[in-house]
């Protein structure tokens, strides 16, 4: 099934039939909350960006700060995903496969954290 149902039935909005992909191309598939999470990083950065500099930082600092953030909290979320689905692998190197679903938004606040 490739749609979501999106509705709030205490504000009387809704339900909404949604695609789950933006962009679906053979097998490349940009699911939406893809796009999501990835707006709410750019915007995180920009914010703390705004903000640092009222502390003193420079923009290159946060930048550097960021990559290292959001990489380490990608491998947060992929490693609390396979902690928490780890009957489902067959072999060792379907941990590693991202693409057959699997990221958790805890793990990659833990790791952010972090």
């Amino acid at each position: 099934m490739n749609t979501n149902t999106i509705a709030f039935p205490n504000l009387g909005l809704g339900p909404w039939e949604v695609n789950k992909f933006l962009i679906q191309a053979g097998n490349f598939k940009v699911a939406w909350y893809g796009i999501i999470i990835t707006i709410g990083i750019v915007l995180a950065v920009l914010y703390t960006i705004k903000r640092g500099k009222q502390e003193g930082f420079t923009t290159d600092d946060v930048l550097d700060y960021a990559i290292w953030v959001v990489l380490i909290g990608i491998l947060g979320a992929r490693l609390y995903y396979v902690a928490m689905t780890w009957g489902r692998y067959e072999s060792f190197l379907d941990v590693f496969a991202i693409w057959n679903g699997g990221l958790a938004i805890y793990g990659g606040v833990i790791g952010a954290l972090l």
